[in-house]
């Protein structure tokens, strides 16, 4: 905490573990990129942490939502009413093949030409989204 409240004017990016305990912390953050498994068990067990999230960017802060491991067997429309709006960013899910070979051959997945190429695509949707806010 003492590393957050120390920064100013500098470009930082903090991964908060979706636990209250960080909470107080979020409302200074400039961008807030909240990240959700579609999984519906991992969406009703975090029901509270979305409603927490949502009231911080009805108070006026920037918040960016996404979906991670969008795949054929989510159902988008369900998602979206859950989290009562559209994300802005759906991540496509990953071969697991990818992932294990990757890291058996002790590469990084940016090794991997369709996982680059789609890591590009949401690292530009990310940064447009910023940019706009």
């Amino acid at each position: 905490q003492r590393m957050v409240l120390s920064v100013r004017d500098e470009v930082c990016i903090f991964d908060f573990e979706a636990d209250y305990s960080w909470d107080n912390l979020l409302v200074d953050m400039d961008v807030v990129i909240v990240v959700a498994d579609p999984l519906p068990s991992k969406l009703i067990g975090g029901a509270g942490r979305f409603t927490a999230l949502k009231k911080l960017e009805l108070s006026g802060s920037k918040v960016v939502w996404a979906v991670n491991r969008d795949n054929d067997g989510v159902s988008r429309r369900q998602v979206q009413a859950y989290l009562k709006g559209r994300p802005d960013i759906w991540i496509p899910v990953f071969p697991a093949d990818t992932i294990y070979r990757c890291e058996y051959s002790c590469n990084f997945f940016w090794k991997d030409e369709e996982i680059k190429r789609k890591m590009m695509e949401i690292f530009t949707k990310v940064s447009q989204f910023w940019t706009s806010l």
